[in-house]
């Protein structure tokens, strides 16, 4: 208790002697108030700079981690034709078509060299769902062109055998009205018996429009069946 007594009176006098400071000499107060206001701005500003600081550094780090997190570790590459073991690779991040060769075993003994020596960067960096086509010695066609060029041409070339192959079905599943028995005509839309019998007498044709000439068959009903039947 008498402690306590003790530092208010302490303070009781601080502040009267600062009270008759400040009255008697108001331009120096004025000084040292400005002082006091103007070092706290000053650490204040501090402070904000450098918590700007630490928030622009963690986002910076933050940026870093996203990048890293998103750069993919391993590439897919298709590789096609003349390598010894060709199929699809996983390699690192960053690797080279020489590094893709060397992972399928080389070239096969009848791949096309002039290729590989004239158009193919073996340096050049693999790209993630990256197609390499190594033409055979067989293909000149494919040998002399660049590796885009050559993809392309094998693309073409095996749309069009898919065409034929195709178009072979179809013309394998046409009922040959020359050939055909009374059963195979009778398997064509709206023809019976009847009919069947009318082409089978009509025989042979040469062509669809001799076809609707002479098989004495409602026109309509002739006209329906073209693509449907050969010669």
């Amino acid at each position: 208790m008498m402690l306590e007594e003790g530092s208010q009176k302490i303070l009781d006098i601080i502040s009267d002697k600062l009270n008759g400071f400040f009255s008697r000499k108001p331009v120096a107060s004025a000084l040292i108030l400005s002082l006091f206001v103007s070092l706290a701005v000053f650490l204040v500003g501090i402070n904000y700079k450098k918590g700007s600081t630490n928030i622009a550094l963690h986002q910076e780090s933050a940026d870093n981690e996203v990048v890293a997190a998103d750069s993919p570790t391993s590439v897919q590459v298709d590789l096609a034709g003349g390598f010894r073991n060709p199929g699809v690779y996983s390699l690192p991040s960053g690797s080279r078509v020489s590094n893709a060769l060397a992972l399928a075993g080389g070239l096969s003994p009848d791949s096309c060299g002039v290729f590989v020596s004239k158009s193919m960067n073996l340096s050049e960096v693999l790209s993630d769902g990256t197609k390499i086509y190594i033409p055979f010695t067989w293909e000149t066609a494919l040998c002399n062109l660049e590796p885009d060029e050559a993809l392309d041409a094998l693309a073409l070339r095996t749309a069009s055998a898919s065409f034929d192959s195709v178009a072979s079905a179809n013309e394998a599943a046409l009922i040959d009205v020359n050939d055909a028995s009374e059963t195979e005509l009778d398997s064509l839309p709206g023809i019976g018996k009847t009919y069947a019998k009318r082409i089978e007498d009509g025989r042979p044709y040469v062509s669809f429009a001799d076809f609707k000439a002479r098989s004495r068959l409602p026109e309509a009903l002739a006209g329906s069946l073209e693509g449907l039947v050969k010669f």
